[in-house]
């Protein structure tokens, strides 16, 4: 079975007042995928919400978009 790909690079989430890693829920994948360049197995993980954010664009709000991270037994693994 082919990998999916997931790049985390372009999955940045709006969010406002929000602070450091805020819980946003937990995803099952039922294919293992690429995520920051790791290859993350099919299971249930949990979704934060960090503080680091792209560089804003040219008229962008500083806190327009956050990136997030794939949390498995309490360890963030993408």
């Amino acid at each position: 079975m082919a990998a999916g790909l997931l790049t985390l690079a372009g999955l940045m989430t709006t969010a406002t007042a929000a602070s450091a890693q805020t819980s946003l829920g937990s995803v099952t994948l039922t294919r293992k995928v690429m995520a920051d360049g790791k290859l993350l197995p099919a299971g249930t993980y949990q979704v934060r919400l960090t503080d680091d954010a792209p560089k804003p664009a040219v008229g962008q709000s500083p806190d327009a978009s956050r990136y997030v991270e794939f949390v498995r037994s309490g360890k963030v693994v993408g």
